[in-house]
């Protein structure tokens, strides 16, 4: 059996992911996933640089504190109510921009 190298894995998938961008319903899925991801990240990345525990911003916000995991793991969908009250615990400001296409 060939062993395929890693750059080649990386073109392989870059031209696979690059065939699907092509569908519309698969680009939107695929960046809607992205933002919720870079959100997820950026939160958890707020509370942790404020020494906050996912338990102690759970109480603070008066939810548990599995949801809290589940949003910074990017497995739940939030509102903008619930990011704002979560933004406003950690003293951040969340900007949402919109771009033309």
């Amino acid at each position: 059996m060939k062993k395929i190298k890693l750059a080649d894995e990386d073109k392989f998938f870059d031209n696979v992911l690059n065939r699907k961008l092509k569908n519309k319903v698969f680009k939107d899925a695929y960046e809607a996933e992205g933002l919720r991801l870079q959100l997820a990240h950026e939160l958890y990345e707020a509370r942790r640089k404020r020494h906050i525990s996912q338990k102690k911003l759970a109480d603070k916000l008066k939810m548990p504190q599995q949801q809290i995991s589940r949003i910074e793991m990017g497995n739940q969908n939030i509102t903008l109510d619930t990011l704002s009250r979560i933004t406003s615990a950690l003293n951040v400001r969340a900007d949402v921009k919109l771009k033309l296409l």
